[in-house]
């Protein structure tokens, strides 16, 4: 996958979580078909993780990229940190939101329970671990990128 074609991945991964979010918010969708906030973390951790590497790939100096792209451990720790760092912020939109938008309507929780917001945690690191597995099939059957000095994804 040539540079333009992940560009062109990660927004339009993007595009189709916030449609696909709106179109659930708007027609109550969470709360109707109960299933469909767990998909929703998988993927948006999913596409934090691989903007993580588009990131990686994109903006780090190539000093950077030799110390990192030559540690997966280190790279592994980065990306599930961040896509962490990500779902907890999300976490508290949703406090947030219920709290502040929808305080005297407690039939529209965004966020359930501990067990919801534990759930939906676990989900994004889920979708972020896939990218992860995936960045490393990818840096196994292509040589170029196994070696130091080229991590990018």
């Amino acid at each position: 996958m040539n540079l333009l074609q992940k560009d062109l991945f990660i927004l339009f991964l993007l595009i189709f979580i916030i449609v696909v979010h709106i179109l659930a918010m708007a027609n109550f969708w969470y709360w109707t078909i109960s299933w469909l906030d767990i998909p929703m973390h998988f993927l948006g951790g999913f596409w934090v993780a691989a903007f993580f590497f588009w990131l990686f790939g994109k903006k780090l100096s190539q000093e950077y990229k030799k110390i990192l792209g030559g540690n997966f451990l280190i790279l592994l720790i980065l990306c599930l940190g961040f896509v962490s760092l990500i779902g907890v912020l999300w976490e508290f939109y949703e406090f947030s939101y219920d709290h502040y938008i929808f305080s005297k309507n407690f039939l529209l929780l965004a966020q359930g329970d501990t067990t919801d917001t534990m759930t939906d945690l676990l989900m994004d690191l889920v979708g972020g671990f896939a990218v992860i597995i995936l960045y490393r099939i990818k840096r196994e059957k292509a040589p170029s990128l196994s070696n130091k000095n080229s991590p990018e994804a």
